[in-house]
């Protein structure tokens, strides 16, 4: 029974649904997720057996301004406010519970002479990052949607404020000669929801034990990334210096913000570039991988592994997300002119 559940695959023991789902979820949680990996947290408790379970998030409440108080010394050394103890507050959070209510299900087979000349555990790897990479496409797809979708709670507005255009009515006028400016009033409309500091960042708590400072990400089509890098203040004052841009892998950053492609936001239906910008404290989700079952086909020679992914997410601090779509339009280099003295 031990070799049944050993690490060591082979042809015999390979198609184990403990081993397949292990390397499935090493490979779903790779990098690479671009709306999920940067638009999104993991900050809830709970364990997702089936559908409709709930967990609990934390959406952590700003103070009103009696919960904090202060007091100034005149120069004779006496306060000149009075009562400087503050207002106890016992605020509730916004939001409790996710609805785990969405499902995502996959199955794989082989069949008896495959599984004879296939190197088992080469055959199981390729075939769970193959899935892996569909179940991250899928999820960044429909999280990008609901960010589109989605309405801000009562007393809570996006950052774009309205004015990023809409999947309906994408924003005229951005070109590659003004898509940086553009850009920069993203990061601007960012600043002011109070969703990242004056310097661009903010401070992110993956886990309880630590803390680290992150950068807003602005996640764009492939489209849109070419535009952007059509565009003169980003591409350098030289072709040399664009090559380089290039080179080294396109745009990492762009007024202040790092850049991420996703091809899953070309799904969404639209005739423009649709992009979002914001940090990871926009959306929460729970996501579990919650059973992987292998079985003999009784109809034929072959083995069945199939599984169910359960997952939900929900926005709750819509001041961290900005969506925007530009009108589509053919990148043209855009060099300065210069007047000759």
């Amino acid at each position: 029974m031990a070799e049944y559940f050993s690490e060591a695959l082979s042809n015999a023991n390979g198609a184990i649904p403990i081993i397949f789902s292990k390397k499935l979820a090493v490979a779903y949680g790779t990098k690479g997720m671009g709306v999920t990996d940067n638009l999104t947290n993991d900050n809830y408790a709970g364990e997702i057996k089936e559908m409709g379970d709930r967990v609990r998030i934390v959406v952590p409440v700003v103070p009103s301004d009696n919960a904090i108080a202060f007091a100034q010394l005149d120069k004779d050394g006496t306060d000149s406010v009075e009562g400087v103890c503050p207002t106890f507050q016992s605020p509730a959070p916004e939001s409790l519970d996710l609805v785990i209510d969405r499902v995502a299900t996959f199955g794989l087979a082989i069949d008896d002479v495959q599984k004879a000349q296939t190197q088992f555990k080469q055959w199981l790897d390729g075939q769970a990052t193959a899935y892996g990479e569909k179940l991250k496409y899928l999820r960044n797809r429909q999280i990008a949607n609901y960010a589109f979708t989605a309405t801000a709670p009562t007393g809570h507005a996006f950052a774009d404020g309205g004015q990023g255009g809409t999947l309906a009515t994408p924003l005229t006028g951005i070109t590659s000669q003004n898509i940086f400016t553009h850009l920069l009033k993203v990061k601007e409309a960012l600043i002011k929801s109070g969703a990242v500091g004056a310097d661009g960042t903010y401070s992110f708590k993956p886990m309880e034990e630590e803390a680290r400072d992150e950068r807003a990400v602005i996640v764009v089509t492939p489209e849109m990334h070419t535009l952007i890098m059509s565009s003169y203040r980003v591409g350098g004052r030289s072709v040399d210096m664009a090559d380089v841009v290039v080179k080294d892998g396109a745009v990492s950053r762009v007024a202040g913000m790092d850049v991420v492609i996703d091809k899953s936001l070309n799904d969404l239906q639209t005739t423009g570039l649709p992009f979002l910008a914001g940090t990871k404290n926009a959306i929460t989700k729970a996501q579990q991988i919650s059973k992987v079952e292998s079985t003999r086909d009784p109809y034929c020679f072959r083995d069945l592994i199939k599984g169910i992914d359960l997952y939900g997410f929900k926005l709750v601090h819509p001041e961290a997300l900005y969506r925007g779509v530009i009108a589509d339009v053919d990148p043209v280099e855009a060099i300065p002119t210069q007047e000759i003295q």
